[in-house]
């Protein structure tokens, strides 16, 4: 049975002093024993999690725990789960990024919808779809050429001041967005980080935008944020923060893959970012004024649609 004894008991209780800077409040205690078990904590690491200073709640249906603090745990004491499962595919999806491909997308609902939808497509367009009759909603086919481009100075200085000791935390939601929060903490989720890095490519007279879109990794493609900087008059998609936590944690080669290194097309941009919300949440450009969050690809109204993006990798090709 795996027990805290036989993992790193300091890196426990170094994750746990960093939780335990986030207010109870902006905590969700919604995952009970059996579902820290998806985390890769059993009873037994969970109980001593616990007597560490692991946050819980007592509710009517027993004690509960947050979910966000139990990724992170799972995270850097290295245990498995299926998030270290998709993180590998994020892996395959950057290393992938050098190769020309093919990709067949399709987005899939949980349910067919019984009215009019708004469809957000690869190309950055919305279609308005009246009468969906099936789950999958939208399919096409995507070809992505290779590229292996390394940002040149003074780029990668911004990107490595940006990163200096900061380390990936997933972030509750009224703290994911909070600048002040990863400055004075240097912990960050991929998306807080990119928002910052883009302040502070501002500050620095570099254009730079925030963008929202797919990390295109396989079976399943992931909505993601990240930072783009404008590079000899072309936009390039820099996400520094993912590269260090997939050389830490997923097997990506840290000699081929520098701080400063793009993933160019493992990521496939939707919309830009063009505004923030009263939480400091971002608003994408393409909805004009109307505010979504976490995965705003298939709309109705003001009421996101959860989304399965289905992506089916062709052999690399030579010649597009």
């Amino acid at each position: 049975m795996m027990t805290l004894a036989q993992q790193a008991q300091g890196e426990a209780r170094r994750v746990l002093v960093e939780l335990a800077k986030v207010k109870d409040g902006h905590r969700r205690f919604c995952v009970d024993e059996q579902g820290a078990a998806l985390y890769g904590i059993a009873p037994q690491l969970l109980a001593e999690l616990k007597a560490l200073g692991l946050a819980s709640c007592q509710g009517k249906d027993g004690e509960c725990f947050d979910p966000d603090d139990l990724y992170n745990l799972s995270l850097y004491l290295r245990l498995p789960s299926l998030h270290k499962l998709a993180m590998r595919s994020w892996s395959s999806a950057f290393r992938d990024s050098e190769r020309d491909r093919c990709i067949e997308l399709s987005y899939a609902l949980d349910a067919v919808p019984e009215h009019a939808i708004t469809i957000l497509l690869p190309s950055g367009e919305l279609r308005v779809c009246d009468t969906p009759d099936q789950m999958q909603v939208h399919q096409e086919q995507l070809i992505l050429p290779g590229h292996q481009r390394l940002l040149p100075s003074p780029f990668i200085e911004l990107i490595e001041h940006t990163c200096a000791d900061m380390r990936f935390f997933m972030l509750h939601d009224a703290l994911r967005w909070d600048l002040a929060f990863m400055v004075e903490h240097r912990v960050a989720e991929c998306g807080g980080f990119s928002k910052l890095l883009v302040q502070q490519a501002l500050m620095r007279g570099m254009p730079a935008r925030q963008v929202f879109g797919l990390l295109l990794s396989a079976p399943y493609a992931t909505g993601h944020y990240w930072a783009e900087l404008l590079v000899e008059d072309q936009w390039v998609a820099v996400d520094p923060l993912m590269i260090r936590l997939l050389c830490s944690q997923a097997g990506l080669d840290e000699t081929r893959w520098p701080l400063h290194r793009s993933p160019a097309t493992a990521l496939l941009r939707l919309s830009c970012v063009d505004a923030y919300d009263q939480d400091g949440a971002p608003c994408l450009s393409c909805f004009e004024g109307q505010q979504f969050r976490q995965l705003p690809v298939v709309t109705a109204g003001d009421r996101q649609h959860p989304v399965s993006f289905k992506v089916a990798v062709q052999p690399p090709i030579s010649k597009l």
